[in-house]
């Protein structure tokens, strides 16, 4: 719940998936109102995951 989803619960749902020697993410997040609050959601979802992925990704010395 947050001011975006002006107080409503959601949900967030995320998988991985072995994908050779990489790993595919998928994050579904349900019960957002379609509006513009609601559709940022998407822009700070693809932030978090892109920091995941920086975290994780190896870097060569």
């Amino acid at each position: 719940m947050s001011e975006a989803t002006k107080g409503l619960e959601s949900i967030v749902a995320v998988t991985f998936e072995a994908r050779g020697d990489q790993t595919e993410v998928t994050l579904r997040h349900s019960g957002v109102p379609d509006d513009d609050m609601g559709r940022q959601h998407k822009e700070g979802w693809t932030w978090v995951l892109s920091m995941l992925a920086e975290r994780f990704v190896p870097h060569n010395a």
